[in-house]
């Protein structure tokens, strides 16, 4: 269930969440949010 909520958080947000698995080595989770860059507040007018 943990899972499910992580990913519906996630795309809910405009992102992406999977997984990648190596025999032995385990599963490594991943995800991307999108963003947006930030502004110097001295340069809004």
């Amino acid at each position: 269930m943990g899972l499910a909520i992580n990913r519906s958080i996630i795309e809910s947000h405009g992102g992406h969440l999977w997984a990648t698995t190596k025999a032995g080595q385990g599963t490594t989770f991943y995800f991307t949010l999108p963003g947006r860059m930030a502004v110097p507040h001295n340069l809004i007018r």
